[in-house]
């Protein structure tokens, strides 16, 4: 919509101090996570003599908690050729091996959604069937053995067990 261009000139440190979101000034105080896609050709930067490209720096800081950057890449012809991108996360939030499985499940939602455009939303495969039965069966087995005692019975026994142990901490005191 283009109407979204209307007010682009306003500044968005005058955005933030006119919404005044409750925040926190660890975090970024619109959004977490952002997703950008570059989808228009590069226009061709030439110099006499020299050799032009690009090179993506790597700042070793993340402005959001997540951020997917995504570049369509064009044929010589100018086709699409397909979309390449990169994570970048708060190390803070993130390990690597999350964020490496938050980039898989976008790219196998991507590949859901190509290959069935009509599917409801709902029916959209997030998770690959190891993660979705660890998620749904592994970390849900509650299913254990419970002593059939009473808690002043187990309170018993670890006396029983650690005799000098205390029984209460509150801030400096112990009781025992």
């Amino acid at each position: 919509d283009l109407a979204a261009y209307a007010h682009q000139e306003v500044p968005f440190e005058r955005l933030v101090e006119v919404i005044n979101p409750d925040r926190s000034m660890s975090r970024h105080p619109l959004f977490q996570v952002m997703l950008t896609l570059h989808n228009n050709p590069s226009a061709p930067f030439r110099l006499s003599g020299v050799e032009v490209g690009t090179q993506r720096v790597d700042t070793r800081v993340a402005k959001f908690d997540l951020l997917f950057s995504l570049r369509e890449s064009y044929a010589a012809d100018g086709r699409p050729g397909g979309v390449e991108g990169f994570v970048e996360y708060s190390k803070d939030l993130f390990d690597e091996a999350t964020a490496e499985r938050v980039a898989a499940a976008y790219v196998r939602v991507l590949e859901n959604v190509l290959a069935e455009p009509g599917r409801p939303v709902g029916r959209i495969e997030v998770l690959d069937p190891v993660a979705r039965h660890e998620l749904l069966v592994s970390r849900n087995d509650t299913e254990h053995e419970v002593p059939a005692t009473s808690l002043p019975a187990l309170f018993q026994d670890r006396v029983a067990a650690h005799p000098s142990a205390p029984a209460l901490v509150y801030g400096d005191e112990e009781l025992s």
